[in-house]
């Protein structure tokens, strides 16, 4: 990346950057806080992945989505240096540069980037981020960030930089006394939202305050009490970048934010007169246990004569214990493999649950939901993509369909 980035002058440094990794909650994050300096008045650009439906949601700009042209023009660009410097891109790399690249031509003023993957050697990484976001630490891609809870915050904690501020959500302490040892080690400003923050929660909303200025009834629009830490989060890095960064955002804006849409985050849909439908795309443990919270206080799920749970994960995670923890809450279970090279076979599954179905893809599933139910569909990103396509009557990009050749 870095090599990439010197071939096209350096696009990373025409604005200023916001990096937020965690294992889940940096996507919401990222879209509430890219939408609240939006509603301030700056040029914000925002980059996250993956895609849902169309792969120009990864790029968006003052809340609108990079065009194809746009997406034409960057990777033809892009490839010719490829084969300049006879050397190959990852389909994430290419995304990455690509953001870049639109972003300095469009003359952001700040850019909110979701890291990938972990965030030590993520392709994000290469900007110098003002701020960085820490949401989570949980188990998640053990296989590459390590298989303990330090590790993992460890891998994380790549993108903090020395004398910048590092801000944390809610984490396990373990996970917790490592961002601070390595923040005290590279002289980075720690700021814990569980540490430093004075925060008070009830059922509806949060109020928090740290160096004496304060946010109350936060109150997102995105569901679930782990949207209530998200927004309580994105408070926070306000905060920071109004005290730290000469970044202004004023609370109407704040406000705003919260208001943001971010699809398949437990998405409430319609379905023909009396079935609920509910798209979240939790794929961990930790993922799992927020959709379970929330479902058992939704009177949509609590109180529907049947439950019906359509379930397909990809490879790389802890998918027998996630799956396993989730059946109980279900009447039956229907088993659908999402379309990505890294899907689990559904088969998998029905031998930890053999009165399972195993269903081709998310129409032929829907096609057996009785005329009354809750219908959540869950277990991946890629699968919460396929639903969304289905119900909208469109066709998801895939992220082979923007390989160069």
């Amino acid at each position: 990346m870095r090599r990439f980035c010197e071939a096209f002058a350096y696009p990373e440094r025409h604005f200023r950057s916001i990096l937020v990794a965690g294992t889940n909650g940096k996507g919401s994050v990222t879209r509430m806080l890219s939408s609240a300096l939006s509603a301030q008045g700056y040029c914000v650009g925002q980059y996250t992945s993956p895609h849902l439906i169309h792969y120009s949601e990864r790029i968006v700009l003052n809340n609108k989505a990079i065009q194809n042209k746009d997406i034409s023009h960057y990777l033809y660009q892009i490839n010719q240096v490829e084969n300049k410097l006879d050397e190959k891109l990852s389909f994430f790399e290419i995304t990455t540069l690509m953001a870049f690249l639109f972003f300095r031509d469009k003359k952001a003023d700040i850019a909110v980037l979701e890291v990938g993957l972990g965030g030590r050697l993520d392709a994000t990484n290469v900007v110098d981020p003002i701020l960085s976001i820490i949401t989570s630490i949980g188990y998640d891609h053990q296989d590459i960030l390590g298989d303990t809870l330090t590790l993992i915050a460890r891998e994380k904690c790549g993108i903090m930089r020395p004398h910048k501020p590092i801000v944390i959500g809610y984490v396990p302490e373990d996970a917790f006394l490592e961002i601070k040892r390595l923040a005290e080690e590279r002289q980075s400003q720690f700021i814990s939202l569980q540490a430093d923050v004075q925060i008070t929660h009830d059922k509806q909303e949060s109020r928090l305050i740290y160096a004496q200025q304060s946010y109350t009834h936060v109150k997102p629009k995105l569901q679930g009490p782990h949207q209530r830490n998200n927004a309580s989060l994105c408070a926070l890095a306000l905060l920071i970048l109004n005290l730290h960064c000469d970044i202004i955002c004023e609370k109407p804006a704040f406000f705003k934010g919260l208001l943001a849409h971010w699809p398949g985050r437990y998405q409430k849909l319609q379905w023909r007169p009396s079935v609920q439908v509910i798209i979240d795309g939790a794929h961990n443990p930790d993922g799992i246990n927020a959709l379970k919270e929330t479902l058992q206080q939704d009177a949509d799920f609590t109180c529907t004569s049947e439950r019906i749970l359509i379930f397909g994960s990809t490879n790389g995670r802890d998918n027998r214990t996630v799956f396993n923890s989730l059946v109980e809450l279900f009447d039956r279970v229907l088993l659908v493999a999402p379309i990505s090279t890294k899907a689990v076979d559904s088969s998998i599954y029905q031998t930890l649950y053999p009165s399972a179905h195993i269903k081709p893809n998310v129409s032929s599933a829907m096609s057996d939901v009785p005329t009354c139910a809750c219908v959540v569909i869950t277990g991946s990103l890629y699968l919460a993509g396929d639903a969304l396509a289905f119900f909208s009557n469109t066709t998801r990009d895939h992220v082979f369909d923007y390989r160069p050749v």
